[in-house]
Parts: C-alpha cells; sequence; structure tokens
C-alpha cells in the first residue's frame, strides 16, 4: 500500500469489513482525529492520517507499535510521546515527568546520562548524574537490556541456528531488551549505563544492581515510560501464550500482578497454533492489543476527562486540557442507519508540539447482511462524521471481474 493521505481536513477515517479472509462477520469504521492544544483548550488541527495499516501484508514490522488499526480493545491506551524538559532550559541532573489522566497519576523520575563505577572490591557506584536540558522519554532509556556475560549451549544444528530467537538469550531482560542497566552476575562490566528513566517509587539501587539469577529476572524494576509497548515486551507478549526462556510466577510475587497491571490468568491461553489464522485478530487475547506502558490504560475514558502533563515541553512546563467531545457519527448500510459501538481506542499526546491525536473504533456486528469484498461490485456502506458529506466505502475490484481483465485491476 501507498503512504496514506487523510480523508477530510481534521480526520481521517477508514471502513473495512472483518476477518479479512473469510465471509465478514462485522464491518467497522476507524475515525482519527486531530487537535492542536491551545490554552487548555482543544481546537481542530490539521490532520494526521491513520497509522500502520495492518491489512498490508508488507508491513514491517508486522506488528509496529501505535498501530490504529487494531479494531477489539477493552481500554483506550494513553501514550505521550517526546522528551523530557529542563525548566527555562536549565540544565538539571534529575527532575520528574507527570502525566495524570482523571485521578490516575504517573510519574517518571528522569535522570542524566550514568556510567557505573565500580570499587576495588567490585561493588558498584552510582556516579552523579551528567547535566541535562533535554532527555528522550524512550523505552531506550528505560530499565533493561542485556548482560552479555551469560553463557548458553549453542544451536544443535544449522537448522536450530536458523530457529533461534534473541528472546531465548539468558542474559535478556523480558520486560525491555532495549534499555540500560540489567546486569544478572555480581561482578564487574565496563561502560554500564544506568537507566534515564525510573520508577520514583521504585529506584535502582545498589542492592539491587545484579539479578544473581536469570530466572529472577521479574524481580527487577519494572521499565518505566509512557512510550508504546512492542508485542516482545513482557507482559504483553504472555497474551500471545509466549513466555521468557525463565517464566515469571502467576501470583504476587510478580509485580505487575501485584500493582494490578495483569490478571492472574495471563497464561490460560497457550501459544498460538501455527495453523491459527494470524489474520482473525479476535482469535488473539484482548489484552494483546493494549499497547501503552504499564498504568496508562483505561477503560470508559470519558469526554471532558482533565489530563494534565508536567515536564515534557521546553516553554511549557505543565500542559493541561480536557478530552473533546466525541465525534457525532452515523453509519448507514444499504441508506439505513445501523448501530455501531463507538469506542476511544489510542489517545496519542504529543507535548512537544502541542497535539492530540484520538482514534475511534466502531464495530457493527449487526449488519441487514452479508457483504463480501471480492465478490460483491458495490456494498453500499458509508458514514457520515458530525454531519459532514458522508465517505463511502471503495469496494474492492470483484475477482470475477479481475479475472475477465487478466488478473488486472479494472
Amino acid at each position: 500500500m501507498s503512504e496514506r493521505k487523510p480523508i477530510r481536513p481534521h480526520y481521517d477515517v477508514v471502513l473495512d469489513f472483518t476477518p479479512l479472509r473469510a465471509a465478514p462477520e462485522a464491518a467497522y469504521v476507524l475515525i482519527k482525529q486531530t487537535f492542536a492544544i491551545c490554552d487548555s483548550r482543544c481546537v481542530p488541527d490539521d490532520a494526521v492520517a491513520l497509522l500502520h495499516d495492518l491489512r498490508d501484508d508488507a508491513l514491517t514490522p508486522r506488528f509496529p507499535p501505535g498501530s490504529d488499526f487494531w479494531i477489539h480493545k477493552e481500554a483506550c491506551d494513553v501514550v505521550v510521546r517526546g522528551s523530557a524538559f529542563a525548566a527555562d532550559g536549565r540544565a538539571v541532573t534529575e527532575m520528574n515527568v507527570l502525566v495524570s489522566v482523571g485521578s490516575a497519576v504517573k510519574q517518571v523520575r528522569v535522570f542524566g546520562d550514568r556510567t557505573i563505577a565500580w570499587q576495588p572490591s567490585g561493588r558498584p557506584v552510582f556516579p552523579r548524574p551528567e547535566p541535562f536540558t533535554e532527555m528522550p522519554l524512550t523505552y531506550a532509556n528505560a530499565y533493561g537490556g542485556i548482560d552479555p556475560r551469560m553463557e548458553m549451549d549453542p544451536p544443535a544444528s544449522p537448522e536450530a541456528f536458523l530457529e533461534f530467537d534473541l528472546c531465548d538469550y539468558p542474559g535478556i531482560y523480558p520486560r525491555n531488551l532495549h534499555g540500560k542497566g540489567y546486569l544478572i552476575r555480581p561482578s564487574p562490566l565496563p561502560g554500564v549505563q544506568l537507566p534515564n528513566l525510573e520508577n520514583p517509587e521504585d529506584l535502582l539501587t545498589v542492592e539491587r544492581v545484579f539479578a544473581l539469577d536469570p530466572a529472577r529476572w521479574y524481580l527487577q524494576p519494572l521499565p518505566w515510560c509512557f512510550d508504546w509497548t512492542n508485542p516482545l515486551m513482557f507482559p504483553r507478549m504472555a497474551y500471545l501464550g509466549l513466555s521468557p526462556r525463565f517464566p515469571a510466577p502467576l501470583d504476587a510475587d510478580l509485580p505487575e500482578v501485584r500493582a494490578g497491571f495483569v490478571p492472574r490468568d495471563l497464561f490460560a491461553r497457550g501459544a498460538l497454533d501455527e495453523n491459527e489464522d494470524e489474520d482473525d485478530q479476535a482469535e488473539i487475547p484482548l489484552g494483546f492489543y493494549q499497547e501503552a506502558s504499564l498504568g496508562m490504560q483505561f477503560r470508559d475514558l470519558a469526554p471532558g476527562t482533565p489530563i494534565q502533563i508536567d515536564g515534557m515541553h521546553a516553554e511549557h512546563p505543565r500542559i493541561a486540557f480536557s478530552l473533546p467531545q466525541r465525534p457525532e457519527v452515523r453509519v448507514e448500510m444499504e441508506g439505513q442507519a445501523v448501530n455501531a459501538d463507538i469506542q476511544l481506542s489510542q489517545c496519542v499526546i504529543l507535548p512537544d508540539r502541542l497535539q492530540l491525536q484520538l482514534t475511534y473504533a466502531a464495530l457493527v456486528v449487526d449488519m441487514p447482511r452479508v457483504f463480501i469484498p471480492g465478490v460483491h461490485k458495490h456494498i453500499p456502506f458509508r458514514v457520515a462524521i458530525d454531519g459532514d458529506a458522508p465517505i463511502e466505502y471503495e469496494a474492492p475490484t470483484p475477482v470475477l471481474e479481475r479475472l475477465e481483465n487478466g488478473g488486472r485491476h479494472a
């Protein structure tokens, strides 16, 4: 697929059917609105296109973080992307960044760069952080990474080598492969950087630097951020039935369970069967679709919910606004209005741009009859947003017509 362009000046829309490669059981509408944050108000801004179209088989990676095309979310993902900025541009060695959504508050302690020093005894020393005026709030700067000193048996055959998965390496931190500071062996390792981002209530300490046993990785600090997660980060991977090399417990010893971030039956579903249809999103446990960071997923996030962000704009130490009203959506099939369950699925905030992006998914499960793209030449399916002119579903060229044209699209 070519790069997508928004359909309307202040929003983008996609209409389609699901599942993709079978008789459709439902229709859906995706709506992405873009707003500028001005003096605590949200005003319509130039549209940003719906991102990462999962219908595109050439999409790489197959499930990139932050796709707008998940249609089965149970909660709204709130994601805040950007950097921490020192107030008035005066360099600091550490600061707190805060995001509040309604009554929920999440803070990140932001440190300047630090490289572990080592005493002659081998004991680690945390040096004073280097001053900074801007620090990217990404998982690469959060706790995690790899202890490269761990040994493992080499693959027994060329086939096994080709099937080797980096997640099988015993030195990896399953919650965040790309972070900083994860060590297992209790001995010095030159050049190890400490994380720039931490949970103020669970800071990494000298006493916790070493996990000591690769099977005890789950007792180490959680990576703390506001950004998107990816499918191979624990606990998100567990919703697919995938497990780290050393499985985590399913009781209160797991910090994610203790904090209420994940259910105790996280591993109730086994690994996906290789014969399952990967395109049938409904076959995947719903928790997998939630891509926001821990503590940033909200059910029934209502219009008017206050949101506040501290420390993520160079000139505005605090950004505050309320969620706008939901769009008025009229979905029609065969000229008649149909019921559509409209849910806010994503709330993406870009503080440095003073921009808010909201993605809504409207699912139609009671279709008047079965419509099959690729079979029916015309499908009377359309949507109108806030009273604007309707947007029509564009049915693909029917298979028989393509065959009659020698396989070419009409």
